[in-house]
């Protein structure tokens, strides 16, 4: 006679238990799990994601009974709730509220930043201004935002992550708003400076360091890298749908109601401050768990002092008003001097003055050693990707074989649906592979064929090398962010990750300069074929600090 197993409750079991077991309830089957993956059905109608048992001889189903074998269709339920769960799709759905919330918010943006990155570069063209002064004006924005983003995203934790995010938001939407008002070079230049806006379709503003940094803390290790993962996706979706919708509508003004270039692409940056717009409304449905625990300890500790401030105050009061009766009883004092001192204890205040440091962050010596690797490594990555920026490969197509703005609305779009595929696919890879390797795969492929692009002799050639670049561009970013925030503390988390935008940032504003210079002088080839050298030399030095040391597991 066998030991009844013991009894386990829904909220006990794992991810995959729990999604097999809501099935097979539905299907009529019980559920048989191990720790080895893969479905099977045993002869008496359970379940299990195991591939490879053995049935057990002792259990007394020795024998098939098919009336008892799962159904066709609690095979494919079974089989659709494996492959949800491969793409992190069950993680991600199971994620706080907040997270979902920021999912929302990182879509938004991603989407304004489609539309200004397509017709940024064309608009400085359209407008007159020399290639050289372009590529300068980009190099500003980015410049700015490597300032604002390094200054918001240090003192995210301790003025708040939400206050951040509301007063970029309402940068976002300034810098629309000037960009469709103004088409003077030095408002321009300011703008560009002093707002948040994206000339190379790549993150810009503190947004990205505080939404990882945040969704790090609110979801368990064992399921971040899913959540990531759905976080760079919808991010490419977004993007894909901005480039489109830009490019459709730029076109279709232009020929439909016969407006100028100019004048099409002022009324997409309306649309861009518009959608800041929206973001700053639905930023206040973030709750108080996107601020960092330190913060919420800090506000008690602060209303406690207070507290005890005004009952220190009180209590001393009552001390001196006591000792001032018991002076005029004893007429010791003259009423003039006891009025001035009891005016000087009412004037009297406590005194609490609040300096920049405790704002500051403060690294640990391990945080430091891990941005000395990071900081070269991120430097060259992003210093590639300034030289080939989408706002000058759009430029280039359009400039070498005369591509209307719709149709390469539609190219980005497919791009970054292929994008979304491989980001989609990315977590699953590094389960199985590890973060680094899956890094490595992706990044190698992708850089080659960026360099390869200018070598295409037609519009078709270029768009398969893009698309290229495009599958496998994305397959490394949710694994390095993982990887990334697992070999950092919960405390440095957003600075880190904030010194890491700031760095990218700094070397991707330096590439649309030195692009600008060689499209000026018709030799815009060399940026592509440079910019695949500098990431290559990243892909080498990710394989020799992290790969060829040991860091081959690190999983988030």
């Amino acid at each position: 006679m066998s030991a009844k197993p013991p009894t386990t409750t829904k909220d006990q079991l794992p991810l995959d238990q729990e999604a097999a077991t809501m099935l097979a309830d539905r299907g009529g089957a019980t559920l048989s799990t191990s720790s080895r993956a893969g479905p099977r059905y045993d002869p008496g109608g359970r379940i299990s994601l195991n591939a490879d048992d053995s049935d057990d001889d002792d259990s007394g189903n020795e024998t098939c009974d098919p009336a008892m074998r799962p159904t066709l269709a609690t095979r494919l339920r079974a089989a659709i709730v494996r492959f949800f769960h491969e793409i992190g799709f069950l993680n991600m759905v199971k994620a706080p509220f907040d997270v979902r919330i920021l999912l929302v918010q990182h879509f938004s943006r991603v989407f304004a930043f489609g539309t200004s990155t397509l017709i940024m570069t064309l608009y400085f063209n359209a407008l007159g201004f020399p290639k050289t002064v372009t590529g300068l004006l980009e190099t500003g924005a980015l410049m700015g935002d490597l300032v604002i983003s390094f200054v918001l995203s240090m003192f995210a934790d301790t003025v708040g992550r939400r206050r951040i995010i509301r007063l970029s938001c309402l940068l976002m939407c300034a810098s629309g708003v000037v960009f469709a008002l103004s088409d003077n070079v030095y408002v321009l230049l300011v703008t560009c400076i002093l707002g948040i806006v994206s000339p190379s379709g790549s993150e810009v503003g503190p947004f990205r360091a505080i939404e990882e940094s945040t969704i790090a803390h609110l979801t368990p290790v064992s399921s971040r890298a899913d959540v990531y993962s759905w976080y760079a996706l919808i991010g490419r979706f977004g993007m894909a749908l901005g480039t489109m919708f830009c490019g459709t509508l730029v076109q279709a003004l232009q020929e439909k109601y016969e407006w100028s270039n100019i004048r099409a692409y002022k009324f997409a940056f309306i649309f861009y401050a518009l959608m800041a717009f929206i973001m700053f409304i639905g930023s206040f449905m973030l709750s108080d768990e996107c601020e960092l625990e330190l913060v919420r300890q800090r506000k008690i500790r602060n209303q406690e002092r207070e507290a005890e401030s005004v009952e220190n105050s009180i209590t001393e009061r009552q001390e001196e008003s006591n000792e001032s009766v018991e002076l005029l009883v004893d007429n010791t004092e003259e009423p003039e001097e006891l009025s001035r001192r009891a005016d000087d204890l009412e004037n009297e205040q406590p005194k609490k003055r609040r300096g920049i440091r405790e704002y500051l962050p403060k690294l640990t010596v391990d945080a430091l050693k891990t941005l000395a690797i990071l900081v070269p490594l991120i430097f060259l990555d992003s210093f590639g990707g300034g030289l080939a920026g989408n706002g000058w490969i759009a430029f280039y197509f359009k400039d070498r074989f005369g591509v209307k703005e719709g149709t390469l609305g539609r190219m980005f779009f497919f791009a970054n649906l292929i994008a979304m595929g491989s980001a989609l696919v990315s977590a699953a890879i590094a389960r199985h592979i590890g973060l680094v390797q899956t890094m490595l795969v992706a990044h190698v492929p992708s850089s080659i064929a960026l360099g390869l692009i200018p070598s295409a002799a037609t519009f078709g050639l270029g768009r398969v090398l893009f698309f290229i670049r495009a599958g496998t561009h994305m397959m490394d970013q949710a694994p390095r962010q993982a990887f990334i925030s697992s070999i950092v503390s919960k405390d440095e988390r957003t600075n880190i990750m904030a010194i890491v935008s700031v760095v990218r940032t700094l070397s991707n504003s330096a590439g649309p300069t030195i692009t600008g210079t060689f499209a000026g002088q018709g030799r815009i080839w060399i940026s592509f074929v440079l910019a695949m050298s500098v990431k290559l030399m990243y892909d080498f030095g990710v394989m020799s600090f992290f790969l060829r040391r040991g860091v081959v597991r690190a999983r988030s």
